[in-house]
């Protein structure tokens, strides 16, 4: 996914506003986080093992847990939240849609 790629749905731009996260930062999420396919959606999860040795200490801190849902052929994000345990949570999920 290049960054001309990412396109938001409403929901996704309202949350990415309220959560003060930044299209840099999910920019960095989509291009060295771990992806998870469940329920018919990608999840891209930032872990610590993933983040690239040259950033800041603090843009590291910002970036750990964040969590980015995209669907649909035309990857569009539909919301994007940090939570360190998403991984976690996310992999707990029925593998079907309901």
């Amino acid at each position: 996914m290049t960054k001309k790629d990412i396109i938001f749905t409403e929901h996704g731009r309202k949350r990415c506003n309220n959560r003060g996260i930044t299209k840099e930062m999910i920019n960095d999420t989509l291009r060295y986080g771990e992806y998870i396919y469940k329920q018919g959606i990608r999840f891209c999860i930032m872990l610590t093992k993933n983040i690239p040795k040259h950033f800041t200490p603090n843009y590291i801190e910002k970036l750990i847990g964040m969590t980015v849902l995209v669907a649909g052929m035309d990857n569009a994000i539909i919301t994007v939240y940090k939570n360190k345990k998403s991984i976690k949570i996310i992999k707990r999920k029925s593998k079907r849609k309901k």
